[in-house]
């Protein structure tokens, strides 16, 4: 959906900021689910919380994309 709303001029650029952006998080997501479950003696309540708070912030973040006109 977001590239399709990137004028061509700068699709390389905000690719890149995406893909970047995914790959921050791969690497983030394993420190931080360990580090919930660790806290909640073993449980995954808190590691599925995170998730699905995560879940819902983007799937929010989305309906604030604006089309530029470049």
């Amino acid at each position: 959906m977001l590239m399709h709303m990137i004028p061509p001029e700068i699709m390389g650029k905000a690719s890149s900021i995406v893909n970047f952006g995914g790959q921050v998080a791969g690497v983030l997501s394993p420190f931080i689910i360990g580090f919930l479950i660790d806290n909640a003696n073993g449980g995954y309540n808190h590691a599925f919380l995170f998730m699905v708070i995560a879940l819902i912030s983007s799937a929010i973040l989305t309906f604030f994309i604006k089309k530029m006109n470049i």
